[in-house]
């Protein structure tokens, strides 16, 4: 059995993820739809990008990921990667660029007859595409490698000695703004000793382990599983008491002297 995950903007009101779910079960055979995210932020490639980077690796090898989020903006033009052992059938809007910081080697766009654009949530077509996966077709039969793809800059911190500038690029369920800080960045610029992370009118000067270090309502950094920097409230939001944004707040950081 095959698995195939699902990332959308679909969210769960409408009929569209129903439609697209039950299109797959009835034409594709023998696969296992499993959710990684299907809330995703109407037309939020950043943020599916992100969820589904940081999810793929955790499912077994030979798993075909779908991301179909607003696919609207790739004009029909359907891809599907092969690589690191996994399968990923998006669109072309700069979802590529994102998830895997370049355009892999294997990155096939779809035939239009395969792809059939004609529907709103393309899900004829991407069961084509599961299908000639699960089938052992060969992408090189339903499409033709390309480099030449949409792009979306990664947003890529200023860095200096003692100096950080980064951004908000995601939020989770909880309202916690992830950023595009590094630990590595943090160790090499700012390292050991007092320093200042600075976003809006607001200031913290410590990085803690765990939410629970400080107690409910309080804001507080810390470096998240992944490595990356997270601003939080414990047991809050932090987008809405500390009026943090995606792509447009600034975080700064920087090294105080002792």
């Amino acid at each position: 059995m095959q698995i195939v995950t699902l990332t959308t903007d679909m969210g769960q009101s409408d009929y569209y993820l129903g439609a697209l779910k039950g299109t797959l079960l009835s034409k594709c055979i023998d696969i296992q739809l499993v959710d990684i995210a299907t809330q995703v932020a109407p037309y939020k490639v950043r943020q599916g990008s992100y969820i589904l980077q940081n999810a793929f690796a955790f499912f077994p090898k030979g798993s075909i990921h779908i991301m179909n989020v607003c696919a609207t903006d790739a004009k029909g033009r359907m891809l599907c990667i092969h690589h690191h052992g996994h399968y990923f059938i998006l669109f072309d809007n700069g979802a590529i660029t994102l998830i895997f910081d370049g355009v892999p080697p294997e990155t096939y766009l779809i035939n239009d007859d395969v792809a059939e654009s004609s529907s709103l949530i393309y899900a004829e077509g991407i069961s084509n595409v599961v299908n000639a996966i699960t089938s052992g077709l060969g992408l090189s039969i339903i499409g033709h490698k390309v480099q030449q793809i949409r792009s979306l800059r990664l947003m890529i911190p200023q860095q200096s000695p003692g100096f950080i500038k980064g951004t908000v690029i995601y939020f989770d369920q909880y309202g916690n703004g992830i950023t595009n800080i590094t630990k590595e960045m943090f160790m090499k610029h700012i390292g050991v000793g007092r320093f200042k992370i600075e976003f809006g009118i607001y200031e913290i000067n410590e990085i803690y382990q765990n939410y629970s270090d400080v107690a409910p309502g309080e804001m507080l950094g810390l470096f998240n599983s992944e490595g990356v920097l997270e601003i939080a409230l414990n047991k809050s939001s932090s987008n809405k008491l500390l009026s943090l944004k995606q792509d447009t707040s600034t975080i700064m950081i920087e090294k105080l002297k002792d």
